[in-house]
């Protein structure tokens, strides 16, 4: 009798199909027993407890299909929703969850969204819920569509995804996409300054190819200097003032340095006292050299016309020109920089120039140029080229902005190196812009002539 009473049992135990005979409660005990051992079975075991009724079921399959989302995204968005909205309906939870997964649905839906609602898409993505693989390139065009519509919170965001894209293009060592990622942070930041430790990555990057690439460590090494490594200034502006490796621009290099010792790096004000130094007896020495041989072609000239030889005093002429300059052996010194220390015979400097100015003409574009506060009365109007100029707003209202200018602009008989300030008045911002980037462009086209 006993053991027919304990077949009975046990019969009855293996005859209960897959936990039917169980209620609500006991399913939703067995998925906390198991989520952490055996998670798959454990969430079968909560929708089963969610399917017949047990309320407190509701809350944690919604996040489920949100966080984990082992179907397809659209089917990860209905069963959350549907979860969600009974928890809402039960009392047990608020509607955080069923408001997130309708907004995701309706962002599926190509469903016109407000600026806030797009920044939380974006959050979403970037979280990777309903399914989605995690994508901050598919958050970023949200984030971007979200700061078009003006939320101003969606910046930061962006700011800090292309610190991300920044950071992943320098382990790949693609220095032009760091620093593409490096303008965006800036356009959306306003500042390098946190983007300093890649800075001192691709400086250092630089210094470990240096001594095998002559060439190479150019690139991560003027990337530092742009965003603002006082250490890569210096180590730019000493090679440019050797130019060992790199054309030989000591007014650059002198800047640089100059740079460097203003954002406190310890050796760039000693090693610019020695480079000015140098760089000051060299423009004497070549100045006095040029004079001289000048004396000395004028000489020529009138002894030539004194003793009336016509045809021998149209050969000195000549030769008294730019071009007899230019084959003296370390002679007249001329560049696109104004430097007066890198010496190149005429021709070549004006090959030189032409080509620079071809260049920069391309990048003269209205869509390139932009406008910056820096301070109550101070703006920066920066061109397309790299050059940026400094505007005043004056107490009558009116703008004002200094422009210094240093190049070939016309070579007299001697190769004269001009250099000159323009003080230009404006009477908006607007006009500033316009007018600064219309006398760049007269600039470059005077020096392709």
């Amino acid at each position: 009798m006993h053991f027919l009473l304990s077949l009975i049992t046990a019969l009855t135990l293996f005859a209960v199909p897959q936990g039917q005979s169980l209620s609500g409660r006991q399913m939703y005990d067995k998925y906390v027993s198991m989520k952490g051992r055996e998670p798959k079975e454990a969430y079968r075991w909560l929708e089963r407890a969610a399917d017949a009724g047990y309320s407190q079921a509701y809350q944690p399959l919604g996040e489920y299909y949100m966080q984990v989302g082992p179907l397809s995204i659209k089917e990860n968005i209905s069963r959350a929703e549907k979860y969600f909205q009974k928890s809402k309906d039960s009392g047990v939870q608020d509607d955080y969850g069923y408001q997130a997964a309708r907004l995701y649905g309706r962002a599926m839906r190509g469903e016109s969204l407000s600026g806030r609602e797009c920044y939380q898409v974006a959050q979403m993505m970037q979280a990777g819920l309903f399914g989605a693989v995690k994508s901050d390139e598919r958050a970023l065009i949200w984030f971007q569509e979200a700061s078009r519509k003006g939320d101003e919170s969606a910046d930061f965001r962006i700011s800090q995804i292309y610190m991300n894209f920044a950071e992943e293009a320098l382990a790949r060592k693609e220095y032009d996409e760091v620093m593409r990622c490096a303008d965006k942070f800036y356009e959306y930041y306003d500042s390098y300054e946190p983007l300093a430790d890649i800075a001192e990555r691709l400086r250092l990057d630089a210094v470990q190819l240096y001594p095998n690439d002559k060439k190479a460590f150019k690139k991560p090494l003027e990337y530092s200097v742009r965003m603002g490594n006082a250490h890569a200034m210096y180590t730019l502006g000493v090679q440019y003032c050797a130019g060992t490796f790199i054309p030989k621009d000591e007014v650059k290099g002198l800047a640089l340095l100059k740079a460097s010792e203003k954002l406190g790096y310890s050796q760039a004000g000693e090693t610019y006292n020695k480079m000015k130094s140098a760089f000051d007896r060299n423009t004497a020495y070549n100045n006095m050299v040029l004079q001289e041989r000048q004396r000395k072609n004028t000489q020529t000239i009138m002894m030539a016309v004194g003793a009336g030889a016509t045809l021998l005093a149209a050969v000195a002429i000549i030769r008294a020109g730019i071009k007899n300059m230019g084959s003296y052996n370390g002679g007249y010194s001329y560049g696109y920089s104004g430097s007066a220390s890198v010496i190149t015979p005429e021709a070549d400097a004006r090959a030189e120039d032409r080509a620079k100015a071809r260049e920069m003409l391309g990048l003269c574009r209205p869509e390139l140029t932009k406008v910056r506060q820096r301070d109550t009365d101070y703006w920066e109007i920066e061109l397309g080229t790299g050059k940026a100029y400094t505007v005043e707003r004056r107490e009558n209202g009116n703008y004002r902005c200094n422009v210094l200018r240093r190049g070939l602009m016309e070579m007299g008989m001697y190769g004269i190196l001009d250099a000159f300030i323009a003080d230009y008045n404006f009477d908006s911002l607007e006009e500033a812009k316009q007018r600064l980037l219309k006398e760049e462009i007269d600039y470059y086209n005077k020096m392709l002539k």
